[in-house]
């Protein structure tokens, strides 16, 4: 009755003392003109009818968490069947988890033009999931997902589960306004090749090499070659290449790796110095066989990387070259971040899990502030904050270790 001017739709669970067990988008909605939004939270099941968004044209937002099953009319979407390509030419936030971003049809980001932020989460045990091609290019048997669509205007993509397992970072060369790519691979160990497998020729790098001096994308040529990348190994990007220019200039600035990344120093210098050197913020959580030397020689040589934040542990032999003092009884794990502000100085914080079993609870056994080698270190609480000049010596003890 109210559909003429009804701009937010909310729904939830519990809609006061009454469950909601399932709920219906589409079907006999009548038109919504002015509908902008649509958030459908934990419901057990959502039923989806393949004419759902016909009737929002104006829809700019859209949220939709399952913790149940997703249906087509009366029929259950089963693993070999794509939910119906959604034409949403204003919508510019989306955020799917649950089957619902696991069956979402990758045909559909063709009709989202102006997506701006995008939010995808898979099921853990679900192993169809690939990241979207345009048109038919996508394998709807195999639910074959590749990164070959172009979408201008994101800014935002955030990926979990085997969406994120899948990726592929040629598709970041497709999105120029790119700032934020956060991926969680929940789970399963995911390999980084050293040249992270761009599949960008030759030809035509040389051919944008003019632009990228600029700080602009290199184009990236349609591809329809699907192979079958079976396993969790990031290195079967389809038709890639190992031919790279000197430097790709992305505008990415924040890139978060969250997961079971294998992550080799030479992965890590690509990343850095070619593909995204405008890159401010790094965030590296259980990401395992790079080096925490070479990590810190890259944050010396990046001009502009603010924050670097690891899950690494650092050893003796580290904290020796570092000349930190260690803490008696340190946890097995705890976050180091390195990160370089204004006045230019450096910080190396340990975040300690448990307080109680490095000082058995004892304030009097924290060591009070003190100065070593110009650096002045103090014990704060769960964090142990080494503030130290941004020298040449520091960083060559780092390297030499």
């Amino acid at each position: 009755a109210f559909g003429e001017t009804l701009e937010i739709l909310n729904i939830f669970p519990r809609n006061g003392g009454e469950v909601i067990s399932e709920w219906t988008i589409g079907g006999q909605w009548r038109s919504a003109p002015v509908l902008q939004a649509v958030s459908v939270n934990s419901v057990p099941a959502i039923v989806i009818h393949p004419d759902a968004f016909k009737a929002t044209p104006a829809l700019e937002q859209l949220c939709l968490r399952d913790s149940g099953r997703i249906w087509v009319g009366s029929q259950e979407v089963g693993a070999n069947r794509l939910l119906s390509i959604w034409d949403l030419p204003k919508l510019h936030t989306l955020h799917l988890e649950g089957h619902v971003a696991d069956n979402l049809d990758p045909r559909s980001f063709a009709r989202m033009p102006a997506l701006k932020i995008v939010s995808l989460t898979g099921n853990v045990s679900n192993n169809r999931a690939f990241l979207p091609s345009p048109g038919s290019a996508a394998d709807l048997q195999r639910h074959l997902w590749t990164w070959d669509i172009a979408l201008p205007q994101l800014t935002t993509l955030t990926l979990m589960g085997h969406h994120a397992i899948r990726f592929r970072f040629r598709f970041v060369l497709l999105c120029p306004n790119l700032a934020f790519l956060g991926l969680h691979a929940r789970g399963h160990r995911v390999f980084l090749s050293d040249d992270l497998d761009i599949g960008l020729d030759e030809d035509t790098l040389n051919a944008s090499g003019g632009q990228q001096e600029q700080g602009d994308v290199a184009d990236y040529p349609n591809n329809d070659n699907n192979n079958n990348n079976s396993g969790d190994n990031i290195n079967n990007a389809a038709g890639a290449t190992t031919s790279h220019p000197s430097t790709l200039h992305h505008r990415l600035r924040n890139l978060v790796l969250n997961g079971r990344y294998v992550v080799s120093d030479e992965a890590l210098t690509f990343l850095l110095t070619r593909l995204f050197p405008l890159l401010s913020s790094l965030t590296m959580t259980n990401c395992k066989r790079y080096t925490i030397e070479k990590l810190v020689e890259l944050s010396e040589a990046h001009r502009r990387l603010d924050n670097v934040i690891t899950s690494r542990q650092l050893t003796t032999r580290h904290m020796r070259a570092l000349q930190l003092e260690r803490p008696r009884r340190i946890p097995r794990r705890y976050r180091t971040t390195f990160q370089s502000t204004e006045i230019d100085q450096w910080y190396c914080r340990l975040e300690k899990e448990f307080i109680d079993t490095v000082y058995h609870g004892d304030a009097s056994l924290r060591p009070t502030p003190h100065v070593v080698d110009g650096r002045s270190v103090e014990m704060l609480g769960p964090y142990c904050i080494y503030q130290m000049g941004r020298s040449r010596n520091f960083f060559r003890r780092a390297r030499n270790v």
